[in-house]
């Protein structure tokens, strides 16, 4: 099978500070581990959680081989990096209530073989022959509301409008964390991962589609167009985007 290739990037959209964090790193065993962490918390608060985050995930697997079961590694990680959260919040009370959102992925580079952990609401989509599909659980209030909709409790328009909307059922915060999701795949030649903080979704999942695939768009072309699609829609309070798309390719590619 061809190797793995990547590509990620970013912008800042209307915030002072950048509160994402990523890693995308090249294990000795044979894995690539991708880590995107979106904080939250106020400015300070929200980048020293995701760095925390993403630093304890990739410290934890350079330490240790990847096992038979990567799940299970993911879980043991999210652990350590719950922990490591925490001991900031115990030397630096005045960051209370900072936390940060994660997808982190093991991908086998000889199978393409793919586990992956998430909490919060940063999307995980995968774009094969059947379209975009979002392969990760919203941890927001919106999935409630939409729930809430499909059962004839709330109308549609109230649901979209409702002020809570996009508040977080689940996130890492040095706590007991509420939600965990977790997933495994194999990813087929032709196909893509998209990981990305939740600032992307100012776009619809139709127009990330249709970037993700265009006529020759190669791995570079995708990620520099679904950011400018971003920065198109000049969004008054728009999010930090970060994202990272990986794909079966014929060389790696990188953006510094």
């Amino acid at each position: 099978m061809k190797p793995m290739g990547f590509f990620d990037g970013e912008i800042l959209g209307k915030r002072e500070v950048q509160e994402d964090s990523r890693v995308n790193e090249r294990l000795d065993s044979g894995f690539r581990l991708h880590v995107l962490a979106d904080g939250m918390g106020g400015e300070k608060g929200g980048q020293i959680a995701s760095q925390t985050t993403c630093g304890a995930f990739q410290a934890f697997f350079e330490t240790r081989p990847v096992s038979t079961n990567p799940e299970e590694d993911l879980w043991e990680a999210l652990d350590v990096a719950n922990g490591a959260l925490a001991k900031v919040v115990r030397g630096q009370p005045e960051l209370e209530g900072m936390g940060t959102t994660l997808i982190a992925l093991l991908l086998n580079e000889k199978t393409h073989a793919f586990s992956f952990i998430s909490v919060g609401d940063s999307p995980l989509y995968r774009l094969s022959s059947s379209g975009l599909k979002r392969i990760n659980a919203n941890h927001a209030y919106a999935e409630e509301l939409d729930r809430m909709v499909r059962d004839g409790r709330i109308h549609r328009k109230e649901a979209m409008e409702h002020p809570s909307r996009h508040a977080l059922t689940s996130a890492i915060m040095g706590k007991p964390i509420p939600l965990v999701d977790t997933g495994s795949g194999v990813l087929k030649a032709g196909e893509r991962l998209l990981m990305a903080s939740d600032g992307i979704q100012t776009l619809r999942d139709r127009e990330i589609e249709e970037l993700l695939k265009g006529e020759g768009r190669d791995l570079e072309s995708a990620v520099k167009g679904l950011l400018r699609a971003v920065e198109e829609k000049d969004f008054f309070h728009q999010d930090n985007v970060t994202v990272i798309l990986l794909e079966a390719a014929d060389r790696e590619v990188f953006l510094d």
